[in-house]
């Protein structure tokens, strides 16, 4: 049977108080108490390792899920800010097939249309941005308060519009 010897004064020695053992003690210095242990087998080491790998290949698949969840936040994201950004695309194609028409028809008449319908959008995106930055966003409201919210930023777009359309 093997001993494992503990660092420090032995209890009950001669000369030194509990405090004192304490302070002075330090690893490797002093007489020491021996706490017996059964000996090591070559199957508890094996257990051991096996344990400790299988401890440590969770941790590093806990990390590298959270690493994927992290960059897919992100890409997820920035597909966000993109679809945000394009939400206008069907009044973009229209705008281009009207814009072609009128063009086409009678090309003198382009660059009124361009300034039409740019100051109609202009007043639009304004009047949206105005309402986004005073009031936020509608995320978190539901039923009366969700549909008060639309009605409210739907009649500031609007009124935006009459007001850019009256101008020269």
């Amino acid at each position: 049977m093997s001993t494992i010897p503990i660092p420090g004064p032995q209890p009950g020695a001669a000369g030194a108080s509990a405090s004192t053992a304490d302070a002075s003690a330090s690893p490797g210095t002093g007489a020491g108490t021996a706490i017996p242990t059964a000996p090591i087998t070559l199957s508890d080491v094996k257990s051991a390792m096996k344990s400790a790998i299988l401890e440590r290949e969770q941790e590093v698949a806990a990390a590298l899920k959270s690493e994927a969840a992290k960059l897919e936040a992100e890409a997820s994201g920035a597909w966000t800010w993109i679809k945000d950004k394009l939400r206008a695309s069907p009044l973009l194609v229209l705008f281009i097939i009207a814009f072609a028409v009128v063009y086409s028809l009678n090309p003198a008449k382009a660059g009124l249309a361009i300034w039409g319908v740019a100051r109609v959008g202009l007043f639009a995106y304004l009047a949206y941005w105005v309402d986004r930055i005073i009031f936020g966003r509608l995320k978190g409201l539901s039923g009366i308060d969700l549909g008060t919210a639309w009605k409210r930023r739907a009649f500031i777009i609007g009124c935006a519009l009459i007001a850019g359309a009256l101008l020269p």
